[in-house]
């Protein structure tokens, strides 16, 4: 199993995260109560061991948006929400990026029945 914390914003519940076992820890850089500016975000990163993933949370940024972004934040990690489409995994892929594919459970099940990948 791969556990992903995410909404975090200070350092404290960074380490929470790390010490709980987190595999990964999430950032939200998308309009949202819990969004951190990309220098939030770089300044957080600072307290990620290494072996911990750090993830950049996206909605409706486009997917080259969202990678611009994530640089700017030092990511290496997209998480994507939203409807999205194989251009969007392949702009993230070949930016040289680790994507998430967050969707919603009736779209997981939906898809999982055509035989489409939600994730990679």
């Amino acid at each position: 199993m791969f556990v992903k914390v995410c909404g975090l914003s200070t350092p404290e519940s960074v380490h929470a995260a790390v010490e709980s076992g987190a595999d990964a820890v999430g950032f939200v850089l998308t309009k949202s109560p819990r969004e951190v500016s990309p220098g939030r975000a770089r300044d957080l990163l600072a307290h990620v061991p290494e072996g911990v993933a750090a993830v950049g949370v996206f909605r409706h940024e486009t997917a080259a948006d969202a990678v611009a972004t994530a640089r700017e934040a030092g990511l290496e990690w997209v998480q994507l929400h939203g409807s999205r489409s194989p251009e969007d995994v392949k702009t993230v892929h070949d930016a040289g990026m680790r994507l998430i594919r967050a969707v919603t459970m009736g779209a997981a099940r939906t898809s999982s029945k055509s035989g489409a990948r939600n994730f990679s």
